[in-house]
């Protein structure tokens, strides 16, 4: 067994070492079954726990439901053409926000669009903590843009068209995109359906995907958007989101350093 000098070294030597940025994807395979409530959720949840938190809304639903409004997004960001200052939005709990939907489209017909949309945000001066990925429902390829062998959250409800819709999701995911793991989100359920609904679709997730779809969470009832913009939510959710970002320290999640400037 290591000794406690040994232990004391190895808790120092994570303690000094340059931080990486996090990248959070929340996803889902139809709307309505509270995606941009649980990345809003958790955006505000971990920055209560004290880390720089950035929601990058390529959904575009986020931004729109706080009533926030904007000029300029993540595209002229990229492009050069705005500084982050002049691209982010003040969201609530302290957190930004930054509106992705163009940037994001356009990052997907690139074959290093994952890596230069990350890597943009891990070379800013105040660099954040966590990037929650805010992704649109449309369409796969924007999670694509996380490495496949890296945490994704996927939300889905009870109802059979949600969880047909989840299962085309992570099906397409992994067939076309190589995918290997993900956590599902059960909005909408008492504690007990919410298990059996994840231990079916992870049973069938391994045998006929070859992905392993972990537990993430449940709400019986998600709070409203408006609650969500007005302050930190109460009650269940609130709690639910902050345990939740307390065990993001032991998962997968894809981290991007900056990059070494060219010699």
């Amino acid at each position: 067994m290591p000794s406690g000098r040994a232990d004391q070294a190895a808790g120092l030597r994570r303690v000094l070492a340059p931080r990486k940025l996090r990248v959070l994807p929340v996803a889902a395979g139809c709307r309505g079954v509270g995606r941009t409530t649980w990345a809003l959720g958790l955006a505000c949840a971990a920055a209560r726990a004290g880390l720089r938190t950035v929601l990058l809304d390529a959904a575009g639903d986020a931004a729109a439901a706080l009533s926030l409004t904007w000029r300029w997004e993540l595209v002229h960001l990229l492009e050069g053409e705005r500084e982050y200052g002049e691209v982010a939005l003040r969201g609530p709990g302290d957190i930004h926000l930054v509106p992705a939907a163009r940037g994001v489209a356009a990052l997907c017909a690139q074959p290093d669009g994952g890596m230069r949309l990350f890597e943009a945000f891990a070379r800013l001066s105040a660099r954040p903590d966590l990037l929650v990925f805010n992704a649109p429902v449309r369409e796969a390829a924007p999670c694509a843009l996380v490495p496949a062998d890296a945490d994704l959250l996927l939300v889905t409800s009870p109802s059979q068209e949600a969880v047909k819709a989840t299962y085309a999701r992570l099906k397409e995911l992994a067939r076309r995109h190589g995918r290997r793991r993900a956590r599902l989100i059960v909005n909408r359920a008492a504690p007990e359906r919410a298990r059996g609904l994840h231990a079916h679709m992870a049973e069938v997730a391994r045998r006929f995907l070859g992905v392993e779809l972990a537990w993430g969470a449940s709400l019986a009832a998600a709070p409203e958007l408006a609650a969500l913009g007005a302050g930190a939510a109460a009650g269940q959710a609130g709690a639910r989101f902050s345990t939740l970002v307390a065990a993001m320290d032991d998962w997968a999640l894809a981290q991007f350093g900056a990059p070494r400037p060219e010699r």
